[in-house]
């Protein structure tokens, strides 16, 4: 008797739409888990602050519309954070995390818009989504406080606006835009560059964003023009966000546009072709050296215009979509090796072209990786991608665990292989100084005023010294150069006595010689002062060949500007 089966009545099991798989509760489970382990890192990880993040967590105690050198958006945000959990390396640095983890969401949302009919939207948001969080530059940034991580946040956030008000034309996505463009102006002013990518896009886009667009009923029409006066309705109210820092600036010469303007440093015809070559390496670094000479290489073929007749179906991202994403991509990146072969620049001055940056990448991941691979062989593509995983998941835990990791291995930590030397130890510092101003109080019955020239030492020590005491900045020159200067000006203590702490010379050897120590420098303070004596010295052993020596000076009667 033949042998009969049930397979005739077999239901077909039902494929789960893609979108399913790639939806908001798949990535919000992938974005807060990375936020959760990096939050994890901050608590346990043993890292002084360094001489910026003491800086703007000092900003915040005093809350103004500016700073000195920055708009004062990461300011107030350090000051949230640690209202609620204290003044700690935990509560400074914690908002990093999460206003990294709220970009990546953003970035999800922008990922979908952009790449809507396509039939794997979902996914190449995921893959955006992933991409961005396991950036290099941003695994340290969701480490360590400071004014990137918001700055990325209202880029990615306009640059959603940008994508849905293109589309719909409503008030609410342009009002949202002005919105994010101005909170964008309060983080940083490379914001600016923004304006500068959305008016080119208003004259240079004119394409659908999507090649299946009229396959699937989503064809509209262009709104982002520069005939359409919600654009600049949009820019107006910008502008009208930030101009409490315009106003702050008017009141105070105009001391954070003069501060950008001289780090930009880029008047003069003498070329540095080898700083520009350093700043493109630091850009490997901080994208990742897979993720940016891919994107390279995607820019390079992805802007070649196609013919739209008798054309196969071809995953290759749409030209209006490549030429949108490279015209807000292009502006930070060019702008920085600008700066760079005229003078000098940050590697992280182009990380705004990053937000963008990692759309296009999580479409090639997603759809291109697949159906139309640069490179032939499936492993080397797949391995491609674990790599680009794999490698920033490794810099996110070497970050925060380094010095432990190193010293598990049994390798010994040295100026070389250390790339946190430059923290320092803040809180032996701290500590040092505070028992030096005690000791002092016990010989003269007051607790001298602590006086230094460099705004870091000045802000790690107004962190770590606690209680606070009086603090004093030393001006050479007519004009503050930095915040403390100008809010701590040491003419305001004329007479009191206090006690200078110099900047650090940096030693190799924990015995530093008599003679090594009388050759360095003398401090330009002591001219300044009717009586100055020497007042010993603090040693903060970092390594073995690197050792910060800090000499102190007692100073009486300010003298004033020479």
């Amino acid at each position: 008797m033949a042998k009969t089966t049930n397979r005739s009545f077999r239901l077909p099991a039902a494929k789960m739409p893609l979108a399913d798989h790639y939806g908001w509760s798949s990535v919000l489970i992938l974005v807060l888990s990375i936020m959760a382990v990096r939050l994890l890192m901050i608590a346990g990880a043993n890292i002084s602050l360094y001489g910026d993040e003491a800086q703007y967590w000092l900003w915040g105690k005093s809350l103004e519309f500016g700073y000195f050198s920055k708009p004062p958006m990461v300011a107030w945000l350090i000051r949230l954070t640690s209202s609620i959990f204290g003044d700690q390396e935990f509560g400074v640095r914690m908002g990093a995390p999460v206003v990294q983890a709220v970009t990546a969401l953003i970035l999800y949302a922008a990922a979908r818009e952009i790449f809507r009919g396509q039939e794997r939207a979902s996914l190449a948001a995921h893959r955006t989504a992933l991409v961005y969080s396991l950036m290099p530059g941003v695994m340290v940034s969701g480490l360590v406080i400071s004014t990137d991580v918001p700055l990325l946040c209202f880029w990615s956030l306009a640059l959603l606006f940008v994508l849905r008000a293109r589309r719909s034309n409503h008030w609410r996505d342009w009002l949202g835009l002005g919105l994010a463009l101005g909170l964008g102006l309060l983080s940083k002013y490379s914001m600016g560059l923004f304006i500068l990518s959305l008016l080119i896009a208003a004259v240079v886009v004119r394409e659908e964003l999507s090649d299946n667009g009229a396959e699937n009923g989503l064809r509209q029409t262009n709104h982002l023009t520069l005939k359409n006066s919600r654009l600049w309705l949009a820019i107006g109210l910008g502008l009208l966000v930030y101009s409490p820092n315009l106003v702050w600036n008017i009141q105070h010469q105009m001391v954070s546009f003069r501060h950008t303007a001289s780090n930009a440093g880029t008047i003069g015809l003498q070329l540095h072709p080898g700083h520009m070559g350093e700043f493109l390496l630091g850009q490997l670094a901080i994208f990742g050296p897979i993720s940016f000479i891919l994107l390279l290489i995607l820019i390079a073929t992805g802007m070649r215009r196609r013919k739209p007749q008798n054309a196969p179906p071809n995953p290759r991202l749409a030209v209006g979509t490549a030429r949108f994403l490279v015209i807000f991509i292009a502006p930070p990146l060019i702008f920085a090796m600008g700066v760079a072969l005229l003078n000098r620049a940050n590697i992280n001055w182009a990380a705004a072209s990053y937000s963008a940056a990692s759309l296009w990448l999580g479409w090639y991941f997603a759809v291109e990786f697949k159906d139309r691979p640069l490179f032939p062989r499936a492993r080397l593509r797949y391995w491609l991608w674990v790599s680009v995983v794999i490698l920033g998941t490794m810099v996110g835990v070497t970050a925060g665990y380094y010095r432990e990791i190193m010293q598990q291995l049994g390798i010994e930590l040295t100026r070389r292989n250390d790339p946190l030397v430059r923290l320092g130890d803040g809180q032996r510092l701290g500590d040092a100084v505070l028992a030096q101003l005690l000791a002092e109080a016990k010989t003269s019955g007051t607790i001298p005023i602590l006086a230094t020239d460099d705004r870091m030492i000045f802000a790690t020590l107004a962190f770590y010294i606690r209680p606070p005491v009086a603090q004093v900045q030393f001006q050479s020159g007519p004009r503050p150069t930095d915040h403390f200067q100008m809010t701590n000006p040491m003419s305001g203590q004329r007479d009191a006595p206090m006690i200078f702490i110099a900047r650090p010379e940096v030693l190799s050897g924990y015995n530093p010689s008599t003679s090594a120590r009388e050759a360095m420098e003398v401090p330009e303070v002591l001219g300044y002062f009717a009586k100055h004596e020497a007042a010993g010295a603090i040693t903060i052993p970092i390594h073995a060949d690197y050792i910060l020596y800090y000499r102190l000076y007692h100073l009486q009667h300010y003298l004033g500007e020479h």
